[in-house]
């Protein structure tokens, strides 16, 4: 059997572990393991690596280079037809971004420090921690799905440093300034923040409410509406039932209804979006994202001493471990559920 040659290097990286050898063909190559060089290293390379390397030459097994696309097509496949929508577009979008920034490279020509350029590139662009870890998500099983091959050794996304995922805190609207919110806005965004503050649903879920949805006592969450394009289930993949307040059943008596299979709003996610922040801005508030009011509107049920099993229902979440978790804002006013619709009742 041809001798398989180990040695080592230096790189831009430090001194690395490269093989050479001969192939099944007899044509020569010559390898980057991607591994420090170490005795560790070094002795984990003639354990492993080196036998299966003699396995593909004694039974002609080719050694070529393979491009990481080969990979990330099969894990954007994969979620196409295992996962969500929703994941299965990011996915695709999270590869091509890749590809951009990095290009179609051989896979196993990719470094720790690569990776660790590639979130800096996507840190840089304004991506928060969470999304550069969703980004990293099907690079990640790409390599995972090398390693498993045996083409590569090691996955370098597994030991890249990366902006750690944190909770983020949201600072909720007090009663005044929820009062406020809902008389100084306007059509669409008026709407919508009488449905996010009343029935505590997620943006996507209030953009794909239709109005055979809305009953005379209760609001069914059965879909999710990304950008106007597709629907999805809801996050939890269970569509639920969320009871209507006072003040949101006396705001919809005011407005005109469409057929029962026309969606609410007309308008997307980030036009929504938009609108909501230049009002916040016009207010003089703090700065706070859309999903502020979901928490605002479990915060009022929070402190009012609701259910917390019919909270958890109404939010569409599987325990009481989140609930407690994310959502138990302390709140400047402490009314109860009854005194926080009487504050509308004349509105």
């Amino acid at each position: 059997m041809a001798e398989v040659k180990l040695y080592s290097r230096p790189s831009k990286d430090g001194e690395k572990l490269y093989v050479e050898y001969y192939d099944h063909v007899g044509k020569r190559a010559r390898k980057s393991l991607n591994l420090p060089s170490t005795k560790a290293n070094m002795a984990y390379a003639r354990k492993h690596i080196i036998p299966e390397i003699e396995r593909k030459i004694k039974y002609g097994i080719e050694a070529r280079k393979y491009k990481l696309s080969e990979f990330t097509r099969s894990v954007v496949a994969s979620a196409q037809e295992e996962k969500k929508r929703s994941t299965w577009v990011t996915y695709q979008y999270a590869v091509n971004k890749f590809n951009k920034i990095m290009g179609d490279v051989n896979i196993e020509d990719i470094t720790i420090i690569d990776i660790e350029k590639y979130v800096k590139a996507l840190k840089a662009g304004g991506l928060e921690s969470a999304s550069i870890s969703l980004y990293l998500s099907p690079i990640s099983q790409a390599f995972n799905d090398a390693i498993r091959m045996g083409i590569i050794v090691q996955n370098p996304v597994t030991f890249a440093k990366r902006p750690k995922v944190q909770n983020k805190e949201y600072k909720v609207f007090n009663l005044v300034q929820i009062k406020t919110l809902l008389d100084r806005s306007e059509e669409e965004l008026k709407t919508y923040l009488h449905f996010a503050l009343f029935i505590g649903a997620r943006p996507n879920e209030i953009i794909g409410l239709k109005w055979k949805d809305v009953g005379d006592t209760r609001i069914h969450i059965e879909r999710t509406k990304v950008q106007l394009l597709y629907e999805n289930s809801p996050k939890s993949g269970k569509d639920r039932y969320i009871g209507i307040m006072k003040p949101l059943k006396d705001y919809l008596a005011t407005i005109e209804r469409g057929g029962k299979d026309d969606y609410i709003f007309t308008k997307t996610y980030e036009q929504i979006r938009v609108s909501y922040h230049e009002l916040i801005k016009s207010l003089g508030y703090e700065k706070r994202v859309l999903h502020t009011l979901r928490h605002t509107f479990t915060s009022l049920l929070y402190q009012a001493r609701e259910n917390q099993t019919m909270i958890k229902d109404f939010l569409g979440h599987g325990s009481m471990e989140m609930i407690n978790k994310k959502y138990a804002h302390y709140m400047e006013d402490e009314f109860d559920l009854k005194r926080t619709e009487s504050i509308f009742a004349s509105s």
